[in-house]
């Protein structure tokens, strides 16, 4: 049987492993994850997107894909319809244009 003392030895032990195994694991598998270093290409592509389809942001994903970072908006417009509106984080450019039915 484990005392409590022994149970937060065993913790504290994993605790401080862990930033070992994030820069040992930093620029490989986790960059896929990584959001982009400019902030300021969320508010721009979120204008844009609203431009398009004026209305109410529903949900907003950061996505880091092959082409580069987008900002994936889901709107819901005026006239309550949703839309996907995907928008490139370099150029500030629509790149997906979809309504959801």
């Amino acid at each position: 049987m484990m005392s409590k003392k022994g149970f937060s030895i065993c913790c504290g032990v994993m605790l401080s492993t862990l930033p070992a195994i994030s820069v040992f694991a930093e620029g490989n598998a986790f960059d896929r994850y990584a959001l982009p270093r400019d902030k300021r290409a969320i508010d721009a592509c979120q204008q844009v997107a609203l431009v398009a389809h004026p209305g109410k942001i529903q949900q907003m994903q950061p996505r880091n894909t092959s082409e580069g970072f987008q900002y994936r908006f889901e709107i819901q417009d005026r006239e309550g319809m949703m839309w996907v509106v995907v928008c490139d984080a370099t150029t500030q450019r629509i790149v997906t244009n979809q309504l959801i039915p």
